[in-house]
């Protein structure tokens, strides 16, 4: 099993997953019991909003238990309401997108009301030096915009929050 030879790589548990690009939908909550049946304590496949790649926009904003009953919970990417909609702001193609300032502001307002920021980044968001696939215009503007301030905003954020693993709000917050 994939989860058995993680952990021999890395010497500890594997304790939450991530699928990709968002993948556990209305369609697939079927996903959250095999992932609880397997051991593991948490999911981050949830992203509460739509667009034409993924979303479940009905999806609770914060941490929330999918499976009555049990200690499995659910961390979905971070967003803010703005008009009656889930937007995104903390990573991947929005952290590449959005100014500083706005990333800055919605973790203050998350913040402000008790809630954690999930903040995420995939490892070729800062590789500027990174082969370049041949994509249409849509998907290259979506895979490659705002590459080249991605590390820096990424540095700017760990230098004026404090930040700490899904792990380590699991144990100190949920449990």
């Amino acid at each position: 099993m994939s989860i058995k030879l993680l952990e021999d790589i890395i010497g500890k548990q594997v304790k939450g997953y991530r699928g990709p690009s968002w993948s556990i939908t209305n369609e697939s909550k079927w996903a959250w019991y095999v992932l609880a049946e397997i051991g593991l304590l948490y999911d981050s496949s949830i992203f509460p909003v739509k667009n034409y790649l993924y979303g479940m926009p009905d999806s609770p904003r914060f941490i929330y238990k999918p499976i009555y009953g049990t200690e499995f919970y659910e961390v979905p990417a971070s967003t803010l309401k703005i008009l009656h909609r889930n937007i995104g702001f903390s990573g991947g193609f929005f952290l590449r997108i959005l100014p500083y300032e706005l990333i800055k502001l919605g973790i203050m307002r998350l913040n402000n009301i008790g809630q954690p920021a999930i903040i995420y980044i995939h490892p070729r968001e800062i590789d500027v030096h990174q082969p370049r696939l041949k994509l249409n215009i849509r998907d290259s503007f979506v895979h490659y915009y705002g590459i080249n301030s991605s590390k820096e905003k990424l540095e700017n954020l760990l230098n004026e929050f404090t930040f700490l693993s899904i792990e380590s709000y699991y144990f100190a917050h949920l449990t």
